[in-house]
């Protein structure tokens, strides 16, 4: 590569970086809050073991090692929203440079690199969990960088350190995992001998072993109470929707609708058709084109595969993940497309129009004005006082599930959790005798969502088996004083 290319590349890194930067999200993803929560926790106790989690196992010790380091440095503390977010933007530069690694084996000159990394960088998908306090970027980048190895393997130098980096990705979030059924395939169709199927696969396998091991001594958790109910969510206590969904056609249209949304965000569902036609249609001139050509081209389709057949069923409408499944597919097909002059101009009409599109999607989301679950926990605090309970739902369709998590991390309130004290125990007798303690050390405040039974209120009370009129005797007995109507419907009340 030529001097001027290198720099060139860089430049546009750094122009990445600096965008992705300067429109960093205020809208606190409730799972990354979540995770700040369990992050803040951990500092201050100073100990990791509480939050260890084994499809995250990495994720906590380097969030919480980085912390410590860059506070070190910078001689203060910060918010640990905002350094989750950090750790995934790096990671999301970082993933670009390897992609470019990828381009750059498959001879890809200067110009179709940058476009093809613009591409990816303006995709929806990609844009947003670049900036999201969030595990799924972290992850992607060992997968990335694993794969490049992967390809690059004549011999068995990059062979481990390529099983190694996809070995790491499953600490990130145990789902990336399923790359092992990309590469055994890949070697399949490569016809590699066994000696490289042993070599990978005991590398990998003892990586995910290393985890395993190390989660249930730390923690001393339970292994099949842990895989019944994080992967198949069976023995949560807690309310929760169903994570795999039946094969049905309303399924795969919700799998694909989250596709078109992982590339551009948009409530069209004309559009949305339209994007995916535009994308069948390519992947199958792809397929056609490539059938014959170089065969390692293969290797991001069967990357795309097995998270492509697993994410259709398990939460099919989120795009949260997705990555695996459109990130290869792209580059397939950029790698398929013979580019003209005619065709990179379309190209960048293409990537302005993502660019625009979803800038101003992100954009929205970095302005705290439009986080109205933020500004109503706000309004809860500025009219309670401070280190008072407030009793909340905390689940069910409509409520905002948020405040369990916002007012404690944001505002220092303590929550009573309704959906979380019923799955200790669903007899109200003990809870309202709970809340009676509380009171006679600190004031309570009640939200509106465990008053008025809707749907929310009443989905959480149905799914741990509560009489409605039992409900509604229990809530009664409760001498409330209303203090404020607050934003999107919701009251607050003081038990007096």
């Amino acid at each position: 590569m030529k001097k001027y290319e290198k720099y060139f590349v860089l430049i546009l890194f750094f122009l990445i970086f600096t965008i992705y930067f300067l429109n960093l999200p205020v809208d606190y993803d409730f799972d990354g809050t979540v995770f700040s929560q369990y992050l803040r926790y951990s500092i201050v106790k100073n100990d990791l073991t509480p939050i260890l989690q084994l499809h995250h196992f990495l994720y906590f010790p380097l969030a919480f090692i980085t912390y410590k380091l860059f506070s070190l440095i910078l001689s203060m503390t910060y918010l640990e929203y905002f350094h989750l977010q950090i750790l995934s933007l790096f990671s999301s530069i970082i993933a670009l440079i390897y992609l470019n690694k990828i381009f750059i084996l498959f001879s890809i000159n200067t110009i179709k690199r940058v476009l093809f990394l613009l591409f990816i960088a303006f995709l929806n998908l990609f844009w947003l969990y670049s900036v999201e306090s969030e595990v799924h970027m972290l992850g992607f980048m060992f997968i990335v960088s694993g794969i490049y190895y992967l390809i690059k393997s004549k011999d068995n130098k990059n062979l481990i350190i390529s099983s190694i980096l996809l070995g790491v990705s499953t600490g990130f979030h145990l789902t990336n995992g399923l790359i092992i059924v990309s590469v055994l395939l890949y070697f399949k169709y490569l016809r590699f001998e066994f000696k490289k199927y042993l070599i990978f696969s005991l590398s990998f396998f003892s990586l995910i072993l290393i985890q395993i091991f190390l989660f249930f001594g730390i923690t001393g958790a339970n292994i099949l109470d842990w895989l019944k109910k994080s992967l198949l969510g069976i023995g949560m206590t807690t309310f929760h929707y169903e994570r795999f969904s039946s094969i049905s056609i309303n399924t795969f249209k919700r799998f694909l609708f989250s596709i078109s949304d992982s590339i551009m965000d948009n409530n069209s569902i004309v559009l949305k058709i339209i994007i995916l036609l535009i994308l069948f249609l390519i992947l199958i001139y792809s397929i056609i084109r490539l059938r014959k050509e170089n065969l390692k081209f293969n290797i991001f389709l069967l990357w795309s595969l097995p998270f492509t057949i697993f994410f259709m069923f398990w939460y099919p409408d989120s795009i949260e993940f997705k990555l695996s499944v459109l990130i290869p597919i792209i580059i397939y097909v950029f790698l398929s497309i013979k580019w003209d002059l005619k065709r990179l101009l379309v190209l960048m009409v293409i990537i302005l129009g993502l660019f625009f599109n979803n800038y101003s999607s992100i954009k929205a989301k970095a302005d705290i004005n439009n986080n109205k679950n933020y500004l109503l926990c706000k309004q809860i605090f500025d009219n309670s006082e401070r280190n008072s309970y407030v009793f909340v739902a905390g689940a069910g369709k409509g409520n905002v599930i948020e405040t369990k998590i916002y007012l404690p991390y944001f505002f220092n309130l303590r929550v009573i959790v309704l959906d979380w004290e019923l799955s200790k125990s669903n007899d109200l007798l003990k809870l309202k005798k709970k809340i009676l303690q509380y009171k006679n050390a600190s004031e309570i405040y009640f939200l509106s969502d465990v008053l008025q039974i809707k749907r929310g209120l009443k989905e959480v009370i149905e799914f741990h088996k509560i009489e409605e009129r039992k409900y509604r005797e229990f809530i009664s007995d409760f001498n409330l004083k209303f203090i404020k109507n607050l934003i999107k419907g919701y009251s607050l009340f003081k038990f007096e």
